[in-house]
């Protein structure tokens, strides 16, 4: 686990034998620079953890290779100006990086290995900016015989984007929500079962999406708006695709399920101690 506070503090944790209590294993302070977002890769590649900072840099922590610690490494190719948004896509695509910046310029990298460590290759780019800039991201889960989907909020509604081999490129496939999109997440596919769900955050509201229809011409309708105290910062559904979990800035987290009628029920909410001071990337 890895938290990012606002004073430039990143600090991953991993939990001792009682799994009660966590370890401190590495703790540094990101010089002139703010932590904003950061995410995990897939641990078939090691530990490594992309921090995202307000000035647009990709800073990574990973495994180091002769030891049990965790190393700080800087990747100044992956500098965006403007990126709001990254994410790590599904294991099966490869150890691949998407980024998404305020004026709508997506890029998409892929991790070489060299003598020298990962080095990361620009593979594609391409623009979104007819509902402003790219303000969160999130890829779909993995699923055998569809191509990867990619899923933005943009500050004026959301988008979902296919990759179409044929043409080595992402199209456009489904444009729904309103307003500033403050984060997005697709919940796992349940095996043999359609429609699939995605999450919007806007403002004070947490929107349930319903997905269906091929890759290429997705429909999507509205399954329920969430209302919450606060302005939502981050969305989580959990492994199985079947709890929602929603954190506002008023240090409140909140658990959402679908009951057997198809409405979504608030389960759970905790109380945070120190609000808004920093995240959690688990």
């Amino acid at each position: 686990m890895a938290t990012l506070a606002i004073n430039g503090f990143v600090s991953v944790f991993a939990p001792e034998d009682s799994e009660q209590q966590w370890e401190l294993l590495c703790q540094t302070q990101l010089q002139e620079s703010t932590p904003i977002q950061g995410c995990w890769a897939h641990t078939d590649f090691g530990a490594l953890l992309a921090v995202l900072t307000d000035r647009g840099e990709i800073v990574f922590f990973e495994e180091a290779s002769q030891s049990s610690a965790i190393a700080l490494r800087k990747q100044a190719l992956l500098l965006h100006e403007g990126c709001q948004a990254i994410s790590f896509g599904p294991k099966e695509h490869g150890l691949q990086l998407a980024s998404g910046c305020s004026k709508g310029h997506i890029r998409i990298y892929e991790a070489e290995v060299s003598k020298g460590g990962r080095e990361w290759v620009l593979q594609h780019a391409f623009e979104v900016s007819s509902l402003g800039g790219c303000t969160a991201m999130c890829w779909r889960p993995h699923t055998a015989r569809l191509p990867p989907l990619i899923l933005l909020g943009m500050q004026r509604g959301a988008k979902v984007y296919s990759y179409v081999s044929r043409h080595r490129s992402w199209e456009e496939v489904a444009r729904f929500a309103e307003g500033t999109i403050t984060d997005v997440a697709w919940a796992t596919p349940a095996a043999g079962q359609a429609p699939e769900h995605v999450a919007t955050a806007s403002g004070s509201t947490v929107s349930v999406w319903k997905l269906a229809g091929p890759a290429d011409r997705l429909q999507v309708t509205n399954a329920a708006d969430l209302q919450h105290a606060a302005k939502v910062c981050q969305i989580e559904w959990n492994a199985n695709g079947t709890w929602l979990a929603v954190a506002t800035e008023d240090g409140r987290m909140s658990l959402w399920r679908q009951n057997l009628l198809g409405s979504w029920k608030l389960v759970s909410t905790s109380t945070c101690v120190d609000p808004g001071s920093l995240a959690m990337v688990d």
